[in-house]
């Protein structure tokens, strides 16, 4: 059951975050607005994305960086309509309270589809349910370890979204009247907007970022920004090259890459949060350099400087990281946090 509750507390430190889908689940609990009909919908949206990403869905956020942009650029356009909807709610003297709320101006259908609109018209939706929680699933090589793990994910979501309905419907006993239900929808409303604002900066960023055309005269891009992560290894640099160069030794310290490997001809075959993935080994040398290249489901080929150097008695473990063309700043920042903890594994594996 470990890797159950592994799922529940990274579902918890995703989704403990002040989003659009928590303000709307928390408004329909202060107006009463079928608000366990909301919390049900916003379950279900994150239980099928949980598990589509546990299935290894996530590489096609990676083939096709458009998908990412278009959800973002509708749903920029979905939160500014409904900000500036709720700022004039509440600038309006006539919104009514709890009790006066009418039932059939909010009928199933109308919730239903609001409810989606907040649960799926938000890439970041996408990139923590379906690349970050299904990446991090690919570590278990079981189909049976990896469903548990979904499901620790998917139950803490069940829990917020109801407790978090529940408890704003109990709280609008206290905001019974008029003004307070109008400053409720005011600061919802600049809460969306400012909301808006943050995803169309990541959209133009996306954009930005998107795969540029060769320059015509050189015929190459420019370098990438690049990142050196290293870690210190209390052991010689002997024994943790040959630990680190031996590639069925990946999947015990490099899950961010792999959960498993297997040899296929000239080449390994890794198990990855984007599917198979390629992974050619720089031949034994007496170096240090244990470089590998990996060849995308997409088939790009991405090239991983990794050295082990003597450090006094013990060693240094070096890896390049590169900001590739179509990375955004925000999943550079992620993929430098997952070798990070790959290096920490490998020096609580050799110590």
């Amino acid at each position: 059951m470990g890797s159950f509750f592994e799922g529940f507390l990274l579902s918890a430190s995703l989704i403990l975050a002040l989003g659009a889908q928590n303000i709307f689940v928390l408004e329909s609990g202060l107006h009463r607005r079928r608000h366990l009909l909301v919390a049900t919908v916003c379950s279900i949206c994150d239980a099928l994305l949980i598990a589509v990403g546990v299935l290894g869905a996530a590489t096609i956020f990676v083939r096709v960086p458009a998908l990412k942009i278009g959800f973002g650029a509708v749903g920029v356009a979905f939160l500014v309509f409904y900000g500036f909807k709720k700022i004039k709610e509440g600038l309006t003297p006539s919104v009514p309270t709890v009790e006066a709320a009418a039932p059939e101006a909010w009928s199933v259908k109308r919730v239903i589809l609001l409810t989606l609109g907040f649960s799926l018209l938000n890439p970041h939706v996408y990139l923590d349910t379906v690349i970050l929680i299904g990446g991090y699933a690919a570590r278990f090589p079981e189909l049976a370890t990896r469903a548990q793990f979904g499901a620790g994910a998917a139950t803490f979501s069940v829990i917020w979204f109801f407790g978090l309905a529940t408890f704003s419907a109990a709280l609008s006993a206290f905001l019974r009247s008029p003004r307070a239900m109008r400053m409720v929808a005011l600061v919802s409303g600049l809460i969306l907007l400012g909301l808006s604002l943050k995803l169309g900066g990541d959209v133009y960023g996306w954009l930005r970022s998107a795969p540029a055309k060769e320059d015509s005269v050189t015929g190459s891009h420019l370098q990438w920004p690049v990142r050196h992560l290293s870690i210190d290894i209390k052991q010689p640099p002997s024994r943790v090259y040959d630990f680190v160069a031996d590639p069925e030794n990946l999947p015990k310290w490099a899950g961010g890459l792999s959960s498993s490997i297997r040899k296929s001809g000239d080449v390994w075959l890794a198990d990855s949060p984007m599917g198979a993935v390629k992974v050619r080994f720089a031949p034994k040398n007496e170096f240090g350099v244990v470089d590998h290249d990996v060849e995308l489901p997409d088939g790009a080929l991405v090239h991983n400087p990794l050295r082990v150097l003597p450090n006094g008695e013990g060693s240094e473990v070096v890896f390049t990281l590169f900001q590739r063309t179509g990375v955004t700043s925000e999943e550079f920042e992620r993929d430098a946090g997952l070798v990070r903890k790959d290096l920490e594994k490998l020096k609580s594996l050799l110590e």
